[in-house]
């Protein structure tokens, strides 16, 4: 599977979004500059999560875009869905003809690989990401202190 930019860039601001969920809303312009993300393409992005009820937004000058549910709810694989138009790991698995797919123990194997990457998707949330982010980046501020 290989998701395209539109499913990385929304992953990444609904990381963002997370990683600020009780802060009040965030300006699509923060984001954008925070996560390297266009701000135009961004705004599209959000707009398709907002619709999928995954993101709210809020008008004003104080206004912006929070999440609509808490980050222990909302799955990788929430997001990624509403974004992307396949997640199948091959192309004979998203419904396109193949000649040979009654006999083929590839697919099989395919759609193994799909079922357990779409359950790894669906099992990892927004908190488990911020939780590994904060992990991480106390891990890396650990080894700078260590060698100063």
């Amino acid at each position: 599977m290989k998701l395209s930019q539109k499913g990385q860039y929304g992953v990444r601001a609904a990381f963002m979004l997370a990683m600020h969920y009780d802060e009040g809303p965030l300006a699509l312009k923060l984001i954008a500059e925070d996560q390297g993300i266009p701000e135009a393409f961004l705004e599209q992005i959000l707009q398709a999560l907002k619709r999928t009820g995954l993101v709210g937004a809020t008008r004003g000058a104080r206004g912006g875009y929070t999440l609509a549910r808490a980050p222990e709810s909302i799955a990788v694989g929430d997001v990624l869905t509403a974004l992307e138009v396949n997640l199948s790991p091959v192309e004979c698995l998203d419904g396109s003809a193949c000649e040979r797919q009654h006999m083929c123990a590839m697919r099989l194997v395919y759609e193994r690989l799909g079922q357990s990457t779409l359950k790894i998707l669906h099992e990892t949330t927004l908190l488990d990401m911020v939780r590994d982010h904060r992990r991480l980046t106390g891990a890396c501020e650990e080894e700078t202190h260590a060698l100063s």
